[in-house]
């Protein structure tokens, strides 16, 4: 059997998460870039929470990188165990989030944004060249896929042969996006000017529980589904 992981700390596989938010020709609601850009917010807002359903192997994980509000703390050329201790010219802006929450407000906010067409706005918003410069495929939540498949991908989530894990973790991607495709719970991130949007983003991804999500995530998903995640990758440390 392939090893869970490599000689340089890093996953050998991973179970890469695909749902459908923007092809008209599968089941799925069609997102506007607007809630795209809503949908992604929460991701790093619940960030360091779902990170919790990986394996501890993975929470540093190069292909997989966490999307922390304050900024990228990978470099490429590290091992796992020594990620973020020598920061690399030429990466800063690698995995940064707030480079890519500045142009999703100011883009959102421009006069050109609001006059312009589905295809145009989302040209403006997720140009590849940009998605690739930032927050690109190798990020907990790859936005890339929207271009050729119409989805975001989940990619954090480790290698596993337990199928009700597979499940549980597909039921939650899914879940995530039928709940936060809903703008209420991100527009007062992209309603206020991009630093101070930034500034509440840092801190709500900071204070973010699991309480929190279960909370925003009432109906859509079990929360005895996300305490099976957790029990799983042995990040559960109590009842919430």
């Amino acid at each position: 059997a392939a090893p869970t992981v490599a000689h340089n700390g890093y996953m050998c596989a991973a179970l890469h998460t695909h749902v459908n938010i923007r092809n008209p020709l599968v089941r799925g609601t069609f997102l506007s870039p607007r809630q795209v850009v809503g949908l992604w917010v929460a991701w790093v807002r619940f960030e360091l929470v779902t990170r919790r359903f990986y394996r501890s192997w993975a929470w540093r994980d190069r292909s997989c990188t966490a999307l922390f509000a304050t900024g990228t703390e990978c470099s490429w050329h590290e091992v796992a165990w020594k990620q973020g201790a020598c920061p690399v010219a030429g990466e800063a802006e690698k995995h940064d989030v707030p480079t890519l929450f500045k142009h999703f407000v100011t883009t959102l906010q421009s006069e050109a944004f609001q006059a312009s067409d589905d295809d145009a706005q989302m040209e403006m918003l997720f140009r590849k060249s940009l998605l690739h410069a930032t927050c690109g495929k190798q990020c907990s939540l790859n936005l890339l896929p929207m271009w050729m498949y119409g989805t975001v991908e989940f990619r954090g989530m480790t290698a596993t042969l337990n199928e009700e894990v597979a499940v549980a973790w597909s039921n939650f991607c899914v879940s995530f996006v039928e709940v936060f495709q809903d703008t209420v719970h991100t527009e007062r991130f992209l309603s206020q000017s991009w630093e101070c949007g930034l500034r509440d983003l840092q801190e709500a991804q900071e204070t973010a529980t699991v309480e929190a999500l279960l909370s925003a995530m009432k109906g859509a998903v079990e929360p005895e589904s996300v305490l099976f995640l957790l029990a799983h990758s042995c990040a559960h440390t109590g009842d919430i």
